[in-house]
């Protein structure tokens, strides 16, 4: 396969990093694939977590929220004609809601992967769909695909030692208070918070708060 499209819906950066396991697994089996990255908000492999050096060129079509307006229906398929991209090999949906999967099943491809009702959408069907996207997408393709872990060592030692300083120990409890997705808030509170971090620093030594300065 030479071009892959990695459709994600989720804007924060918890949602992204959900997906290393299975995007260095998919970069590690299609070595010679160039991948792209279609979401509804920031692309963060190109941003906050560049320094993951998991590379993920990103398809832009002018359409704000991709997926989440019916009007995009009308513009998916014209958009991506414009910018010449002709079709991809494989399209990999990571989500599962119905409007968003109908409009992105409108961009050129050949195999369409989605677990939307069940694989419906997928072009190809299989005998089972679990909730391991790599299990599936191996019976999919009808090859075996190594399930893979990033290896923090790879990470520059600029980071790795500013992470020493700031967490010297292990078994550590932290909380994100700030939101990955520019677009939303956090539907907890802060006394929620900390009311959760008070009972768990009765069974643990370590907890921290991850904010943005």
């Amino acid at each position: 396969m030479k071009k892959i499209l990695i459709y994600n819906s989720g804007g924060g950066l918890g949602d992204s990093i959900q997906l290393f396991p299975i995007l260095i697994s998919l970069k590690a089996h299609f070595r010679k694939t160039k991948f792209y990255y279609l979401g509804a908000h920031t692309n963060h492999f190109k941003g906050k977590l560049k320094e993951y050096n998991i590379e993920l060129e990103t398809v832009d079509l002018g359409l704000k929220y991709f997926g989440f307006r019916w009007w995009h229906l009308l513009f998916a398929n014209k958009r991506a004609s414009r910018k010449s991209m002709g079709k991809f090999n494989l399209i990999i949906d990571f989500q599962t809601k119905f409007r968003n999967t109908l409009i992105l099943k409108r961009l050129p491809h050949e195999l369409f992967y989605s677990k939307t009702f069940n694989g419906y959408f997928s072009s190809k069907k299989i005998k089972s769909y679990s909730l391991n996207h790599l299990e599936n997408l191996s019976l999919f393709i009808e090859e075996d695909i190594i399930e893979q872990n990033f290896k923090v060592n790879k990470l520059p030692k600029d980071i790795l030692n500013e992470a020493k300083r700031l967490l010297p120990n292990t078994n550590y409890v932290g909380f994100s208070v700030t939101q990955g997705n520019e677009y939303r808030k956090k539907s907890w509170s802060i006394y929620k918070f900390t009311s959760l971090a008070n009972k768990i620093l009765s069974k643990i030594k370590f907890l921290f708060f991850l904010l943005k300065r």
